[in-house]
């Protein structure tokens, strides 16, 4: 179904394209919406082609056009197969409408360059447009704003078509290179840029490009501006311009000079201020207030910068060494002035940076002086006001920044700190060199164990005292030897380190460290991303105000109705993937444990690649999530429907962190191989069938054999050059940015998919983050920074974000604050058109389903499965799915602390081992799927001691780990150690840990503890009163057990 009816017909073009102006049925929302058809012609297929692809390479400028949406099976006049486009609707006049008699030769040449903008912004991101004419430039509110319309003629210089083909060109404004038949180029574009400003200043396009210059001479022209057109329409190409950059930078000095030249403003003056500078020695004794007024103060402050203090009501100047503030006065409109003095430079200096430059003739007169003549104090008063502003939103607006980012940006600064400290330390009472080898004597070793040392370990020594190298590179660790009572370090020097380098650093037995730069790589990047965001380096529309709620972002329905291609989708998913398409910036999901949120991804993922056909190129999308196993889980996902690889995919990470599936399919090493093993085996058989043909026979006459031995001689020759391309081709680099570029997906976790440097400067259309809840701030920029839209999938009410304490106890604060996690702050911000929850799990049994709703979504959530598919098979608990074994009744049932400070239970290890017992003597106990979750290290190992020790081999499946590690992990059945039982509850006082340890059962949820400790613990926030009245008050499907039954 189409979302959009039409409202009345605006264009039709002379190659049959149509445009239509049309209103959403849900939003009313205008747009504009091409069509060009029918797309079974060739031609209008690849000028669809072009145009989309050209319109979501700018997409990210404000002076072109932005596409929305594009569609190529469209029906129109009831006929099939129209390509659509959807636009936005440009409300203003394309400029062959204007008449521009009326305009000013300033508003003219500010038209001319905010159109040459324009075209310099198409031509950075590699577009060329080939129809720069009136017809396709429109203009919007005043001079202010332009927008360059109708790319269908356009070309990406990245791009080969396959098709070859003419365009139709317009009359008068097209280069004469290119009418003759030769290729455009952004010269060519030049030269019809050239032609447009013609028209803006004669009403029509040069007539006579031969006898231009006649023709400029015969009006009253600006020189520059007759200069600049005379060199954008050479009929040489040569002798045009290298790049629109040239004419922008041109336009802007003109606009500078006619600003100066055409604009003067007033100031009053008394004669008090001439004595003040008198007796500050500023001025000569003997200066007249008339040589004052119209000599000194008028060359004083010939470059002069301004500012409206909105404080004191008062405008401040500063000239080449005077300040001045005045007062404004609207019945004379004029400036008065109320003070003047010379200021040191270094004041001087830093005020003109802040205050604005102010073009135009500055004149003084006396106070109470009659003034004549040109005026235009009042503007220069109003521009003072409004640069006010400006500067007053800005410093706003890095004042809320700070107020979010400073403190990550700090914390950040502190690990960079602590890395430092805490990484391997050697001191050591000689050295010595044999060959690549550094050998040293240790004298103590911090930070590592000796026998802990491994090759990766690179070590180098630290030099903050030198800004351009910090780090001397030393080498990498090799071996550790132990002779006549001396322990010797080995290292292997790096590649172009030297001894003599060395030496001033080794003769005085300065410490080496390890190299803590690679450990610092994340944090580089989270600083480099805080940074790009502050200064508005990013594609994603509006994210800076986006994040700190000074915009709300925009959305633009698309052309159809979506087309799910997973039909199992519940409603909560199939808007969530509607607004994720609808979204012209960013959207979040919030997926609930079990509510199928990589579905959704999935389904988001495949709606993003259906929206370009097989001949374009497709979306670039990059998923990333905060685990590796994250990542590979929506990869596997991906590979169900793409097994085939029809879409390219392409996963960073080390082989020894990822799936072996996901390795063997998607790491850039694997297609590489497969790819040259492809190639190298079809080369071959290709030379070989040619050797063969061409090898001599018996029965072949002379002729034939003359022959052969020719062609023989070349394929054998052929054949060498082959197998020495094959050898140069194993490991060349070309080919892995060739693999990654060419991929339509790219995974990885949130920092580290910048690895590979192949993947570092790309620009994403889609950067999809699943787990981003997870994620600290910083670590969720680096990858939306480098995005067009986004879509954040996450659940706050999980594990938070993972701080390390030991680097910085900051870092470890804002994880826990809702205030500084962006997940929370977006989920809070956004409205509701641009987030979605998922409302339904496919989990859990009804009733663990329903208190994980209960407790910690207020109800929301509903259970999609029936409860007969869950069954857990242990009949000590049949009937229930939520049982409670309470130990509190247990005389010795105490927790208890290791040196290290991580608790355990003794008692609740022993309820554990009976319960395993029990289950591995069960006759279903091949089928049982046990998870065993604890909050803490100690007792996980003491758990990990049962079951090692003991025989549970009948059981199908026992994983047993902390809660923190079981995050987007599940079993049939879970049993869940509390372990503290006096004091505080510890962290289990955070909602979102219960949530993902009770969360992960799906038939049966067993948790040990001592429930009346749990209850009635008081000192803070306690969800486990929730839990426990959700049991009692259903006790026809929970039970409160005492711990003695189990132990009996």
């Amino acid at each position: 179904m189409i979302n959009y009816k039409p409202i009345e017909k605006m264009h039709v073009s002379e190659q049959g394209s149509v445009v239509l102006k049309v209103e959403n049925i849900d939003t009313h929302e205008i747009c504009a919406l091409k069509l060009v058809g029918q797309l079974s012609n060739k031609l209008n297929r690849l000028i669809f082609k072009r145009e989309i692809g050209a319109l979501r390479a700018l997409n990210q400028f404000n002076d072109i056009v932005k596409i929305y949406d594009s569609s190529d099976t469209l029906i129109y006049n009831q006929k099939c197969d129209y390509g659509a486009i959807l636009l936005e609707f440009v409300d203003g006049q394309s400029l062959d409408r204007i008449d521009f008699s009326s305009y000013s030769d300033l508003e003219k040449i500010v038209i001319c360059k905010n159109i040459a903008k324009a075209i310099l912004h198409a031509h950075q991101c590699g577009v060329l447009h080939r129809d720069i004419k009136p017809s396709n430039i429109m203009l919007v509110d005043g001079i202010s704003k332009v927008k360059v319309i109708d790319f269908g003629n356009s070309k990406l210089k990245t791009v080969v078509d396959e098709e070859t083909t003419k365009w139709v060109y317009s009359t008068g404004y097209v280069a004469p290179e290119v009418a003759q038949g030769q290729e455009a180029t952004e010269k060519s574009d030049i030269y019809s840029l050239g032609a447009v400003f013609y028209y803006i200043f004669f009403a029509a396009p040069p007539a006579n490009v031969g006898c231009l210059s006649e023709n400029l001479n015969s009006f009253a022209i600006i020189p520059a501006v007759q200069s600049l057109l005379m060199q954008m329409l050479s009929e040489k190409v040569e002798e045009r311009f290298d790049d629109v950059q040239q004419i922008v930078e041109i336009l802007d000095e003109v606009i500078g000079c006619l600003n100066a030249n055409n604009s003067t403003f007033w100031f009053t003056v008394d004669t008090e201020k001439l004595t003040s500078l008198k007796r500050q020695f500023t001025v000569e004794s003997i200066m007249t207030f008339s040589q004052f007024l119209s000599t000194y103060l008028v060359n004083e402050f010939s470059t002069m910068y301004g500012i409206y203090n909105s404080k004191y009501d008062l405008y401040e100047f500063v000239g080449n060494e005077l300040y001045m503030s005045c007062l404004y006065k609207k019945d004379i409109r004029a400036f008065s002035v109320i003070k003047l003095y010379s200021i040191p430079i270094d004041k001087r200096t830093k005020l003109q940076r802040i205050f604005g430059i102010i073009e135009g003739k500055k004149c003084f007169s006396g106070f109470g002086f009659p003034i004549s003549g040109k005026n235009d104090s009042n503007r220069l008063e109003v521009q003072l006001r409004n640069y006010d502003n400006e500067r007053q939103t800005l410093e706003s607006k890095n004042n809320l920044f700070e107020e979010l980012f400073g403190k990550w940006r700090q914390s950040i600064l502190e690990e960079f700190e602590k890395l430092k400290e805490k990484s391997i330390q050697v001191s050591y009472t000689d050295h010595w060199f044999d060959g690549n080898r550094i050998y040293l004597s240790i004298d103590n070793i911090q930070g590592v164990d000796i026998d802990d040392l491994s090759p990766e370990i690179k070590f180098v020594f630290d030099t903050p005292e030198n800004p351009k190298e910090r780090c001397i590179p030393i080498g990498s660790f090799e071996d550790v030897v132990f002779e006549d009572d001396k322990t010797i370090l080995i290292l292997t020097l790096e590649r172009g380190i030297t001894s003599g380098k060395l030496w001033p650093f080794l003769k005085i037995k300065k410490t080496i460290i390890e190299d803590y730069r690679r450990k610092s790589v994340a944090l580089r990047r989270q600083l480099s991303a805080i940074k790009a965001l502050k200064s508005e380096e990013y594609n994603s529309p509006g994210l800076k105000d986006i994040i700190l709620e000074l915009s709300a972002p925009t959305m633009t329905h698309s052309i159809t109705s979506l087309h799910y291609f997973n039909k199992n989708l519940n409603d909560s998913q199939r808007q969530a993937v509607i607004k994720a398409m609808d979204s012209n910036s960013i959207s979040l999901i919030q997926g609930p444990p079990g509510t199928g949120k990589t579905s959704v991804i999935s389904e988001i993922v495949q709606q993003i690649l259906s929206k370009s056909s097989p001949s374009d190129i497709p979306p670039k999308i990059l998923v990333v999530s905060q685990s590796n196993t994250a990542v590979d889980n929506i990869l596997e996902g991906i590979f169900s429907w793409n097994s085939g690889e029809k879409i390219r995919v392409v996963r960073i990470g080390d082989k020894t962190k990822v799936s072996k599936d996901v390795a063997t399919n998607y790491l850039v090493d694997a297609i590489k191989d497969k790819l040259f093993e492809n190639v190298h085996n079809l080369s071959t058989q290709f030379v070989k069938d040619k050797l063969a043909v061409y090898t001599v026979l018996e029965s072949d006459d002379q002729r034939i054999q003359e022959s052969k031995i020719s062609n023989l001689t070349v394929w054998r020759k052929a054949e060498e050059i082959q197998e020495d391309w094959l050898k140069r081709c194993g490991d060349y680099n070309a080919l892995r940015y060739q693999i990654i570029n060419s991929s339509a997906i790219i995974a990885g976790t949130c920092v580290g998919f910048l690895s590979d440097e192949n993947v570092r400067d790309m620009i994403f259309d889609y950067v999809i983050v699943d787990e981003a809840a997870k994620a600290t701030t910083p670590e969720l920029l680096v990858s939306i920074v480098k995005a067009n839209k986004i879509v954040l999938v996450g659940d706050q009410n999980q594990l938070p974000p993972f701080a390390d304490g030991s680097l910085s106890q900051l870092s470890t604060s804002l994880v826990k604050d809702p205030q500084y996690r962006l997940f929370d702050i977006l989920f809070d911000s956004l409205p509701e058109t641009h987030k979605q929850f998922l409302s339904t799990q496919y989990r859990m049994c009804s009733t663990i389903g329903n208190l994980i709703s209960t407790v910690f979504y207020d109800g929301k959530i509903i259970t999609g499965i029936n409860d007969e598919d869950r069954k857990h098979g242990v009949p000590d608990f049949e009937g229930f799915s939520i049982v409670w074994i309470d130990t509190s009744k247990l005389k010795r049932h105490d927790s208890q602390k290791e040196a290290g400070g991580s608790s355990y239970n003794l008692t609740e290890v022993g309820i554990v081992r009976t319960l395993l017992e029990k289950m591995n003597s069960q006759s279903n106990a091949k089928d049982l799927d046990v998870g065993i979750i604890t909050a803490y290290r100690a007792q996980k190992e003491a758990l990990l001691k049962v079951y090692k020790n003991g025989d549970y081999k009948a059981i199908g499946n026992i994983d047993i780990n902390t809660l923190d590690a079981f995050q987007g992990r599940e079993n049939d059945i879970i049993i869940y150690s509390t372990v503290r039982t006096n004091g505080s509850i510890g962290f289990q006082r955070e909602k979102e840990r219960i949530n993902v340890a009770f969360s992960r059962a799906k038939c049966l949820l067993i948790v040990c503890g001592d429930i009346d400790f749990f209850e009635t613990w008081s000192d803070g926030e306690n969800k486990y009163v929730d839990v426990i009245n959700y049991i009692r008050n259903n006790s026809r499907t929970c039970k409160i057990m005492d711990a003695r039954e189990v132990i009996q």
